[in-house]
């Protein structure tokens, strides 16, 4: 399609993104002179009467919205030949999640908290609900002046709730659409949804800012599931004030009536309360954090009340009836996340049966922005081994690539109890971890278990460039040299970093091991910090195995170069004494260390400035 012109005035010049429903291109329009995203709908798919209704439904969501923190809709409709589009605006930028990188100060949270609650008040205002808000789904685009601007995108499961449209079925009953992680206890549970749904999924987002992580996270979207109908979120961390804790408790409650009623009362109250936060902070004040359960900071009014019996939670239950995931269609948003459906059947608790599928699509893809891969090699690794399908593996990676890794785990996590020891998988699973930022020794370990079951991945770049950025967490330091030296050259500059960082806390042993690795690598060891490294080594040289040589051999290196900077440390310096059961070069070397010492120290010692004489001087008095 590139290069052809659509609808007669937009030229199609590069594809943004694909999914399984259509395609995002980049369209230059004609007469203004201007580009916009165009997204069109695969012509095998356009056909099905459901889709090309939900196609539209998007649009006019999305077309009612004239604000600064909403995607604008200019246009939509069909060719001649049947092809269905939607002209929208071109945002430039990064989406919300690649923003979040670990808890974010609560100003700054705010900031941005701010404006998504600003876009949620005029959709909301227009009867548009979004049912899908998630990092994917907020874009983060900056201005001329370098201030930022979020953008909600990704209509494509919005309900409307007024105006043209307003009540039209577009699921059938006990069908729910959206992402399980940010999804409200009333979406979870298949029942009617309003826009304080929303604030909910909002709640969620602020508290993935706050603390760095998700509230309610598992490969299972049952457990997840049953997590935000009837479980309590963690505490947030110290760091955040606790009353706005408390207001992250309010946006959390279970029942929506003890939410907040609606986007403009929070943002009202927030750009108050940011103003006095930021006045505390300037005075030196250091909020006070709850550790409570963020439960007691809100009302906890009966569970649901409103809900028929039939959907209220029982004895044994969890909340929850049978339910079970089914694989959404892809489409395209810019640049979006995979929308997930979850069939939902309260009335019974066996398993799925053939009577019980569902054929209803929804979702939106994005553009090839990130893949688990690292860019060029992402197919699965080729092992003689029973694994998953390719198409499976490949499902998981279009997820991935398109920025929507809660599709991708929910794809994952079955795969991974039928073949727990697959490389591939596993392998994928270290990647989510990491990205999760929830447990990056684990996630280390199923590298590990990676390689070890594919020994060839060693080879590949892509894992390696993968597993040397687990091992850059310090929470892993203790693995990482281990494993950075069996990766061999591909992690050469991971371990130059290592031995390079004046704040390291690498032994002797492990400076050494690494400086080993290294020797072999001309243009690695040429830069080396040697001056750093030398007074590491006279700092611990107890640590080594042989205290006195290695010490010996720092002096000579000192007595080599030296450099007054280290009479401080050489000045202090004790000889160890060697232990009985010492090697002879040890206790050589323990006995010529005094000398060597001396020596040392003396060509350390600051020169002495030598007097000068005065010169008599004689005047001859003139006659």
């Amino acid at each position: 399609m590139i290069g052809t012109v659509l609808a007669g005035r937009y030229r199609i010049d590069a594809l943004l993104g694909e999914g399984g429903m259509g395609a995002v291109y980049r369209g230059h329009h004609l007469h203004l002179k201007r580009d916009f995203a165009v997204k069109v709908l695969h012509q095998d798919i356009t056909r099905d009467p459901d889709i090309a209704r939900r196609f539209e439904r998007e649009a006019q969501s999305a077309a009612r919205l004239e604000h600064p923190n909403c995607i604008q809709v200019t246009e939509f409709g069909a060719t001649e030949d049947g092809t269905r589009y939607m002209v929208m605006q071109l945002l430039e930028g990064i989406e919300l999640h690649d923003l979040i990188r670990g808890p974010m100060e609560p100003l700054r949270a705010l900031d941005l908290f701010l404006q998504i609650l600003a876009g949620l008040e005029h959709a909301h205002g227009r009867g548009v609900v979004h049912r899908d808000l998630k990092p994917q789904n907020v874009f983060v685009s900056r201005e001329p002046d370098g201030s930022e601007v979020l953008k909600l995108v990704d209509f494509g499961i919005a309900k409307l709730v007024s105006g043209e449209g307003a009540g039209e079925a577009m699921t059938r009953a006990g069908m729910v659409f959206g992402t399980p992680l940010y999804m409200s206890p009333e979406q979870c549970l298949g029942v009617e949804v309003d826009a304080r749904s929303d604030l909910y999924s909002a709640g969620i987002l602020l508290y993935l800012m706050l603390s760095g992580k998700l509230p309610f996270v598992s490969d299972d979207p049952v457990t997840v599931i049953r997590m935000q109908v009837s479980q309590d979120p963690p505490p947030l961390p110290p760091s955040v004030p606790e009353d706005l804790g408390a207001i992250v408790a309010r946006l959390l409650a279970k029942q929506r009536e003890a939410r907040f009623p609606d986007a403009k009362t929070v943002r009202k109250m927030l750009i108050g309360y940011r103003t006095g936060l930021a006045s505390r902070l300037a005075k030196g004040g250091v909020p006070r954090s709850s550790t409570r359960r963020m439960s007691a900071l809100a009302p906890r009014p009966e569970f649901h009340s409103d809900l028929p019996d039939s959907l209220k939670p029982r004895e044994g239950r969890g909340g929850l009836g049978r339910v079970w995931p089914w694989l959404a269609g892809i489409g395209l948003l810019g640049l979006l996340g995979v929308a997930i459906v979850i069939v939902v059947d309260p009335g019974q608790r066996s398993g799925p049966s053939e009577a019980d599928e569902a054929d209803e699509l929804s979702g939106s893809g994005g553009e090839d922005v990130g893949e688990i891969a690292g860019g060029d090699e992402v197919a699965a690794p080729n092992v003689a081994i029973t694994g998953p399908a390719e198409e499976q593996i490949a499902a998981i990676d279009a997820a991935f690539r398109n920025n929507d890794y809660d599709q991708g785990a929910l794809l994952l996590g079955p795969l991974r109890e039928s073949f727990p020891e697959n490389p591939g998988l596993l392998w994928r699973e270290g990647w989510l971890l990491n990205w999760r930022d929830q447990d990056r020794v684990h996630a280390l370990e199923r590298y590990r278990e990676a390689a070890a079951g594919d020994p060839s991945l060693h080879e590949n770049r892509a894992f390696v460039s993968e597993l040397v950025d687990v091992l850059r967490y310090p929470e892993v330091r203790a693995q990482a040299v281990d494993v950075a030296i069996e990766l061999g050259p591909g992690a050469h500059e991971l371990l130059l970093s290592f031995i390079n960082d004046a704040d390291s806390r690498l032994g002797f042993n492990d400076r050494h091991r690494i400086l080993k690795a290294l020797a072999g690598e001309e243009a690695v060891v040429a830069q080396i910090d040697t001056e750093l490294n030398l007074r590491h080594d006279i700092e611990q040289h107890l640590e080594a195995p042989r205290p006195c040589v290695a010490l010996m051999e720092a002096l000579e290196a000192i007595i080599a170069a030296p450099d007054p900077s280290f009479a401080e440390p050489v000045n202090t310096l004790v000889i160890p004494n060697p232990p009985a059961e010492a090697s002879a070069e040890e206790k050589s070397a323990c006995a010529e260390l005094p000398a060597r010492l001396a020596a040392s120290r003396k060509l350390l010692a600051p020169k002495k400035k030598k007097k000068r004489r005065k010169k008599k001087t004689t005047t001859k008095k003139k006659r």
